[in-house]
């Protein structure tokens, strides 16, 4: 009887024509030592480039490799529900496509998850990055952290190993705008961090840049969090304090020196206040839209093309 586990490997594909090659080579060498039960899901997001072509190529010498072709670039996020909703395995192993999550860890994710913990993430002692794209980085987890109710190490990141029990409740968090790690957190299911060293890009460029970053924390922050509403209520309170304070500064000072002159200081005022009001109807704006969003009931993604699925 066959006792060994049955591991889906995911990782979405954008960009990575040198990359597809070397990224199946890596999986293969590394997944045996653990299992010789496996599929390798990659999903195609709309990649620009050729690769897909190489992606058929892999999959016409190996039946374990399966591609999912998106109808177009739905985002990273997406493309990794397609593969989750996809995986068949007892377990499921994320990593980019890019080869800085290295597979050689795929023994030690797997010793950790047998220990009982539905989650194994990884922790990067250093990460491979320009100073730029580090600065990005930690800006981008600060901005996060100070928007939402999202507190995570920013050293972790989206390489992991997941239990069938937290695949089937990450497809079942029916987000329209839905984060991998941000839904892992919530199901509060007990977890292991694992450290490894990151390793550098294998080709290519990284597509993020910091407006992405922004973009992407706003969207899942307002998908996941009220913290911005309540953040603009605390401004508006706030303000209306100073407000408070100028007024009651501006009546003692008529009353010992007289009248301030000048139409500069007023119209400066009514235009900063003028901007709170308008940025608080804009944080209200913007989650009105999400609701139309979510209501509107769309899929996440769409299917073009099926390689080596047997359903």
């Amino acid at each position: 009887m066959d006792n060994q586990p049955y591991i889906s490997i995911i990782s979405p594909i954008y960009r990575a024509n040198e990359i597809i090659f070397e990224l199946v080579r890596r999986i293969e060498e590394n997944i045996v030592k653990t299992t010789p039960n496996y599929e390798i899901i990659l999903i195609d997001d709309g990649s620009p480039d050729s690769s897909w072509e190489s992606m058929v190529k892999v999959s016409e010498k190996n039946k374990n490799i399966k591609l999912i072709k998106l109808s177009r670039n739905f985002g990273q996020h997406n493309a990794i529900c397609a593969g989750m909703e996809a995986a068949r395995g007892d377990y499921a192993i994320l990593m980019d496509c890019d080869l800085q999550h290295d597979p050689k860890y795929f023994v030690q994710l797997y010793e950790q998850i047998k220990n009982g913990y539905e989650i194994v993430y990884t922790k990067t002692i250093s990460r491979e990055h320009s100073m730029l794209k580090n600065v990005t980085a930690k800006f981008y987890y600060r901005f996060v952290k100070l928007i939402s109710d999202f507190d995570m190490d920013p050293n972790i990141g989206s390489y992991s190993m997941i239990s069938r029990k937290a695949i089937e409740a990450f497809n079942n968090y029916n987000d329209y705008r839905k984060a991998y790690l941000w839904a892992l957190k919530w199901t509060g299911f007990e977890t292991k961090v694992l450290e490894i060293e990151h390793q550098k890009r294998f080709a290519g460029k990284s597509s993020y840049n910091l407006k992405k970053l922004i973009i992407h924390a706003l969207e899942v922050t307002v998908a996941n969090s009220n913290k911005l509403l309540y953040l603009s209520v605390y401004i508006g309170i706030g303000t209306s304090l100073l407000s408070f304070l100028g007024i009651l500064f501006i009546a003692i000072r008529y009353l010992f020196y007289g009248g301030l002159e000048g139409w500069s200081s007023i119209m400066l005022s009514i235009m900063f206040f003028s901007g709170l009001i308008l940025t608080s109807i804009g944080i209200s704006s913007v989650y009105i839209s999400k609701l139309f969003e979510q209501t509107k009931n769309r899929p996440r993604y769409l299917v073009q093309q099926k390689i080596n699925f047997n359903d």
